[in-house]
């Protein structure tokens, strides 16, 4: 049976998941709060957290259990050697009896406490993410259901895994991984002392993983077959490098060609070096290989040379030191990272909209279904509805002090999501008809512009300014002094010229804002239509969208066992953005295929309303051949939904 220190910490090391104390020093955002908030949050968890369930208990402890153990045991025995008739009756031993009695009953019930704090974060954690994991139980006439699901009383209801959640990463997100190896949580750990012994460095060790170069997957509902999957290998070149920051390994996120296959020698060497046993960890492990050989490399020319090698033997020690796993008894924390890194990039997450409110719904309902279980509280006697009060009270403070960290966290994260993004780059497409002549010299004499008409195929006799004189059979019609002729349809796109030739060429269009009647944005989705809200609320007449179909293989970055909650949380955040934009009369569009047709409609349904389907319309095509040797599909389906239903 677990003892009260060991279910302790349990439930620390499952708190600090969550909080996510264990996160690289990285150098921007949001893991610089979190790194200047986890001594806080340590603190919390290792001495205020046991001390107020302690408090809670009447501060007995399983040492003090044992001390009263031992006094009651030393009460019977002095008993006997007086010769009493009943040594466990006398006085001594039953005052003894009685305090050791009750100093269990608090153990026991420090205990449960917190194995009931470790059952009730865990069923919503999974990988940095809130989620309803699923548990594998069913209702009873004595227990109810684990989850409360709000409930307005509405027909049909949809709900999904994360619901209330803003589903995050909808593509690849490449960014610089940037570490001080010094402050991995395996060192911020050690007494100064023991860094020393250990020859850990005492200034910061910076690690860089950069990615150099990616290449281009497949769009949109494209199957990606095995031989089209991309992963992460070092660049050809430069893999490595040595800056005045420290150490960079340069990463290409490409498919792998006959140079990065790992044969059969290459694999029994990876295995024997870092006592792998998978397959499956060669990539990373080979990578690290690289990485720890390069850094070998450099400290022994350094030494050769006689010169200083203490910075990059630091390093060494650093990148080798052992973290071991089942499966990889010698790994080094160089591979640690690497996995963090490609996971970091591969995989969808999650921020909770009111994550407060929803894990204090959820504890009021844990507690009435998992600890007082009021279906036998009537047949309950007073002392035992006693002890249920008494570790609720305790349970619910504890439980409300950790939601309340938990929500600071998440609260921060949501205003970094929707706070509005900035406009990296914004340029005109304008058609020549509207530039005024004296723009036409630096137009017609910036090869970029120039060559950008060649490739969409006008010919060399239009790339000359218009000129002036009487019109000409199949010119256009002057509207002024200038005599325009084809090459008025050329088309100026401003991010071939000077920010300043831009500003200047901007101020001489008239109403400029009324005459661009087209846009076009480059963004993540959520974060375009959150621009478009204001500008474009209830004036958009039609909407075609072409979602990922989510097959299970088209580059959607789910969570593997949240496939379809992940889907159906994308779909509704951005659908509901689209309601918005719809003109009144306004109509939306939406291709699909069978694997989430009816989610898609539930999520028509919930927004637009039943009523304003207009219809699910059926296109046939050449069949896709995922299956053809079982059935070969050759539909897919357009859903169309109107803003108010059309009389």
């Amino acid at each position: 049976m677990p003892t009260s220190k060991q279910l302790r910490d349990k439930l620390i090391d499952k708190l600090k998941e969550l909080f996510q104390l264990d996160q690289p020093d990285l150098d921007f955002g949001f893991y610089r709060l979190m790194h200047a908030k986890s001594e806080e949050v340590t603190e919390f968890l290792e001495k205020t957290l046991p001390a107020t369930i302690g408090e809670a208990f009447g501060g007995v402890a399983e040492s003090r259990r044992a001390e009263l153990q031992a006094a009651y045991e030393q009460a019977v025995a002095t008993a006997k050697k007086y010769g009493a008739p009943e040594p466990e009756k006398s006085e001594a031993a039953l005052e003894a009896k009685a305090a050791l009695d009750a100093a269990s009953g608090n153990v026991n019930d420090e205990m449960e406490v917190y194995d009931h704090l470790y059952r009730f974060f865990e069923r919503y954690y999974d990988r940095g993410d809130f989620i309803s994991n699923r548990i594998f139980t069913r209702e009873t006439a004595g227990k109810a259901l684990q989850y409360a699901i709000p409930y307005a009383g509405e027909e049909v209801k949809l709900h999904w895994a994360n619901a209330d959640q803003y589903y995050i990463k909808t593509t690849e997100n490449f960014n610089e991984f940037s570490f001080d190896m010094t402050q991995a949580i395996e060192f911020a750990k050690m007494d100064a002392n023991t860094r020393i012994l250990n020859n850990i460095p005492d200034h910061p060790v910076t690690v860089t993983f950069k990615l150099v170069d990616a290449a281009e997957g497949d769009h949109g509902n494209i199957k990606a077959s095995d031989n089209k999957k991309r992963a992460f290998f070092l660049a050809s070149d430069t893999p490595v490098l040595f800056t005045d920051k420290g150490l960079e390994a340069h990463f290409e996120y490409r498919l792998e060609t006959e140079e990065d296959a790992i044969d059969a020698s290459q694999e029994a060497d990876l295995k024997s070096r870092f006592g792998a046993k998978n397959k499956g960890d060669m990539r990373p492990l080979a990578i690290a290989a690289v990485i720890l050989d390069t850094v070998a490399t450099k400290a022994k020319a350094l030494r050769d040379a006689q010169e200083d090698a203490t910075a990059t033997e630091g390093l060494s020690t650093l990148l080798n030191w052992p973290v071991p796993t089942e499966n990889i008894s010698k790994r080094p924390l160089i591979v640690k990272y690497l996995n963090k890194y490609t996971a970091k990039n591969t995989s969808d997450y999650f921020i909770h909209k009111n994550l407060e409110a929803f894990l204090r719904r959820e504890l009021d309902f844990y507690i009435k279904n998992e600890i007082m279980q009021l279906d036998n509280i009537e047949s309950a006697d007073a002392p035992k509805v006693e002890s249920y009060l008494g570790k609720i009270k305790v349970f619910r403070r504890i439980a409300g002090q950790l939601i309340s960290f938990l929500a600071q966290l998440e609260i921060f994260q949501k205003k970094l999501w929707l706070k509005k993004k900035f406009v990296v780059q914004a340029d005109y497409c304008i058609t020549l008809d509207r530039v005024p002549s004296e723009f036409y010299p630096e137009v017609f004499a910036n090869e970029a512009q120039k060559n950008e008409w060649r490739k969409l195929g006008f010919p060399e006799e239009l790339l000359v300014p218009p000129v002036k004189g009487e019109k000409k059979e199949g010119e256009l019609i002057a509207t002024d002094e200038n005599v325009w002729t084809a090459s008025a349809y050329l088309m100026v796109d401003t991010r071939f010229f000077t920010q300043e030739f831009k500003e200047q060429l901007l101020e001489s269009i008239p109403d400029l804002d009324a005459q661009c009647d087209g846009l076009i944005i480059h963004s993540e989705n959520f974060q375009a239509l959150r621009l478009l809200q204001e500008r474009y609320r209830e004036q958009v007449k039609c909407i075609y969208i072409d979602p990922p179909y989510n097959t299970g293989s088209d580059g959607f970055l789910y969570k593997d066992q949240y496939q379809h909650s992940s889907w159906v949380c994308m779909m509704y955040e951005r659908l509901s953005m689209l309601h918005m934009l719809l003109s009144q009369d306004g109509i939306l569009l939406s291709s699909i295929a069978d694997q989430e047709l009816e989610k898609l409609r539930f999520i028509f349904d919930s927004i637009f309303e039943r009523k304003n389907l207009l219809a699910n319309f059926i296109w046939n095509n050449e069949g896709n051949i995922d299956n053809q040797s079982k059935v070969k599909c050759n539909h897919e389906y357009i859903l169309g939904y109107c803003k108010n239903e059309i009389q």
